[in-house]
């Protein structure tokens, strides 16, 4: 049985048992990395509330692991099955899946250096909002077979069941599984959610992408900081009002015991299925896309990959939209207003690079903005 089907955002489960700069990571559906706690924030851009979870010691346990070629900071990790056929129950990756009578057939298992030199890998890329984000495989590694393959171009490093990251920011919009996360991470618990009333009276977390947070100076929970734990994100059905949803919940267990981490058992308790379903399960209206443990289908173009309807690489920016202001000369648009805002009320003081790498997703063009000013206006306003 695969990590994916064991566990569910009801019930608690258990586990089957470099040096590289802050990388922004994206972690996809059915991928599984290993990860230490070390901080979490907040800030509003003007595209809406982002969640920050950071970690450190950051592996990847199961997934194909891409570099954004415009952004190389970005790392990106998927399922093997976005792009091949998983089997569920053993967590393997074949060519081929036949449906018959006795279940489905795989064939053709595939090894990690099959499937980083596949055509569907070598040539993934996304498109959103009319632009094409392409990327470079990194390495792939299939927990279910004990198999990886790094790519010789880049300089990857790996332990004898991980590819190393080292340490990540992850920057995190409204999502069902992100204020899953942000719910079993964070001191505030439930309340850090922003809740509305439905159509049918029930109150429901806000799924808009601004003011989604109730506090944006969140502090991580007591027995994080300092702890091995294992992340991953599974696919789950659940009657929702009446009306049957798919919705993405994380699944976190501490690396060394194997036990789920829920808000209730961060003292050492079970937990229990109780505080799973009320605090970290939470059904939203989402399309079905890839399946990672799921199979998925074998049709893809041989040259790009569909992206995921539930994700997207970057917010929309304009070049039109940049604005200089009146730090010292430099050129600081105003869609950097909201993040200085962010690190002069907390940090105080933030290096060029780290602004720079947090902006990423603010800014288009990254190389006309001068990054020494846009830091001192982050103090001069602390």
């Amino acid at each position: 049985m695969s990590r994916y089907n064991q566990h569910s955002g009801s019930g608690t489960g258990s586990s089957t048992s470099g040096d590289f700069d802050d990388i922004t990571l994206k972690l996809q559906k059915y991928s599984a990395i290993r990860v230490t706690g070390d901080r979490v924030n907040a800030f509003d851009s003007q595209y809406g509330d982002k969640f920050i979870a950071g970690f450190d010691d950051v592996e990847i346990l199961d997934g194909i692991v891409f570099q954004r070629d415009d952004k190389l900071g970005t790392w990106k990790v998927f399922s093997p099955g976005k792009f091949f056929n998983v089997d569920p129950d053993t967590g393997k990756v074949y060519e081929q899946a036949t449906p018959g009578d006795n279940g489905v057939e795989y064939s053709n298992e595939m090894s990690a250096q099959e499937i980083l030199n596949h055509p569907r890998v070598i040539g993934f890329s996304e498109t959103f909002g009319g632009n094409d984000y392409f990327y470079t495989p990194v390495g792939a590694i299939v927990e279910g077979s004990g198999d990886m393959a790094t790519n010789n171009d880049l300089e990857v490093k790996t332990t004898s069941d991980s590819i190393v990251v080292g340490e990540v920011s992850m920057l995190l919009s409204n999502k069902s599984w992100v204020r899953a996360l942000a719910k079993l991470i964070t001191t505030d618990g439930d309340d850090i959610i922003a809740k509305e009333e439905n159509d049918n009276g029930n109150m429901v977390s806000v799924t808009e992408n601004h003011d989604w947070l109730t506090n944006m100076d969140p502090e991580l929970r007591e027995g994080i900081e300092g702890r091995e734990m294992e992340l991953f994100i599974i696919e789950e059905t659940a009657d929702f009002d009446g009306e049957e949803v798919q919705y993405l919940t994380p699944i976190l267990l501490d690396d060394k015991t194997g036990e789920r981490i829920t808000i209730d058992n961060f003292d050492g308790d079970d937990g229990g299925d109780e505080s799973v379903a009320e605090s970290t399960s939470e059904p939203e209206k989402a399309a079905a896309t890839d399946g990672g443990a799921k199979a998925a289908s074998t049709d893809a173009d041989s040259s790009t990959t569909s992206p995921e309807t539930t994700d997207s690489p970057d917010e929309p920016t304009t070049a039109d939209d940049a604005e200089s202001d009146d730090s010292e000369g430099g050129n600081v648009p105003a869609e950097l207003d909201d993040l200085i805002d962010y690190f002069a009320r907390t940090d105080g003081e933030v290096e060029p690079d780290e602004l720079r790498e947090f902006s990423e997703d603010e800014v288009d063009d990254l190389d006309s903005i001068d990054w020494e000013a846009a830091a001192a206006e982050v103090e001069r306003r602390a």
